[in-house]
């Protein structure tokens, strides 16, 4: 325990968990577990190699997934990953050679064999292999290329193996990354893949065990050697590591983690146990 306000608790064989559960800082929780871990971290928001409030910084997966920014998402996932940022744009790779989407109101893509390139503010600047690209339609662009390709299509919106403008529907890397829906994301990427699905929450599958977050209001996520599961609409119920980490409940948290663990819980109040080197 270090400082009024927050904890920097440590227990279990590497600490808690087999990677260990740091949480630390007054309003914030910064915490590290399972085979990828979770870390978050902020003093109004998680920091997860999990999820953060305001933004997102995750990693998980064979190649993980990485998203930050308050405003703006950076991904990583999938066999060569999916990496999403900008606080109006989207910069993405994904697939076999990636999916690379950046600009605030353009997108610059590469994707498949020969991948797709698409730049430009108000216009398109588009490259296909082996697949090939087709654009066509007055207010939209239907495309394919690549070993997974790029597909695009709709008259105000684009629905790629790539990117969609309202919603966004595609595949990419070694199991690809499936992200579809106008309101919602569902999405499938890296060794176990990605899965976002629904409108108002994210449904997500990533990482050796993967990352699974799903709920309007809530996140329910599964990611790590044994993975993090975060479900509820104000509350967060995780799990991680070796043992992994459980944390639970709209105004506390209930926490599990290590080789003999750690468990915090309680809204106001902090209930922990740990074993062989304790907290």
């Amino acid at each position: 325990m270090a400082g009024s306000q927050h904890e920097e608790p440590w227990a279990g064989a590497h600490g808690a968990g087999a990677h260990g559960v740091n949480t630390t800082g007054s309003q914030h929780v910064e915490l590290w577990a399972g085979a990828h871990g979770v870390n978050t971290a902020g003093s109004q928001h998680e920091e997860l190699w999990g999820l953060e409030l305001m933004h997102e910084e995750l990693w998980a997966g064979a190649h993980g997934v990485n998203n930050t920014g308050s405003q703006h998402v950076e991904l990583w996932a999938g066999a060569h990953c999916v990496n999403k940022e900008g606080s109006q744009h989207e910069e993405l790779w994904a697939g076999a050679h990636g999916v690379n989407t950046k600009g605030s109101q353009h997108e610059e893509l590469w994707a498949g064999a020969h991948g797709v390139n698409k730049e430009g503010s108000q216009h398109e600047e588009l490259w296909a292999g082996a697949h090939g690209v087709n654009k066509a339609g007055s207010q939209h662009v239907e495309l394919w290329a690549g070993a997974h390709g790029v597909n695009t299509a709709g008259s105000q919106n684009e629905e790629l193996w790539g990117l969609e403008l309202m919603h966004e529907e595609l595949w990419a890397g070694a199991h690809g990354v499936n992200k579809e829906v106008s309101q919602q994301e569902e999405l499938w990427a890296g060794a176990h893949g990605v899965n976002k699905a629904g409108s108002q929450h994210e449904e997500l599958w990533a990482g050796a065990h993967g990352v699974n977050t799903a709920g309007s209001q809530h996140e329910e996520l599964w990611a790590g050697a044994h993975g993090v599961n975060k479900e509820g609409s104000q509350h967060e119920e995780l799990w991680a590591g070796a043992h992994g980490v459980n944390t639970a409940g709209s105004q506390h948290v209930e926490l599990w983690a290590g080789a003999h663990g750690v468990n915090k819980e309680g809204s106001q109040h902090k209930e922990l146990l740990a074993g062989a080197h304790g907290v």
